[in-house]
């Protein structure tokens, strides 16, 4: 995979919710100054109620929502063929999200790939394949 010299800060600039800000306050704090982690909402899917917002759980985050996505899209494939293409293209944006907060694909990351770097994985082909018609749906937004 080619890396980029894009920064977590740039990635969270694009690819996520315009009210995340990396390391500050949660959008789901009620309040601010000493007691805002106190106040934070316990169910949080952005900060899991910590109030503070990191590339770690932004990180988890889009890795969950990637897995989250495969899932559908595997069911989407037995139903509508159309819906399981959408599906595919908004893991492909949910693994380029990934890739740019951490400058590796998803497995790469995994605890139990740990030591493998030098391998191709079946995430990155499907990356590679799917990359031209994600940008082209991505350009017509």
């Amino acid at each position: 995979m080619p890396t980029t010299n894009t920064t977590p800060q740039d990635a969270v600039a694009d690819y996520c919710n315009s009210e995340i800000d990396l390391n500050g306050p949660c959008s789901c704090v009620q309040a601010t100054g000493w007691k805002e982690t106190m106040l934070a909402n316990q169910y949080c899917g952005i900060c899991d109620g910590t109030g503070k917002v990191t590339v770690d759980a932004l990180v988890s985050k889009v890795d969950k929502l990637s897995e989250d996505i495969d899932e559908l899209s595997s069911t989407a494939g037995d139903i509508c063929t159309p819906a399981k293409k959408f599906l595919q293209l908004a893991w492909w944006h949910a693994e380029n999200a990934y890739r740019k907060l951490t400058g590796h694909c998803s497995l790469q990351g995994s605890a139990d790939l740990a030591g493998h770097h030098d391998r191709y994985y079946a995430c990155c082909s499907l990356y590679d394949r799917l990359r031209n018609q994600a940008e082209r749906l991505e350009r017509s937004l």
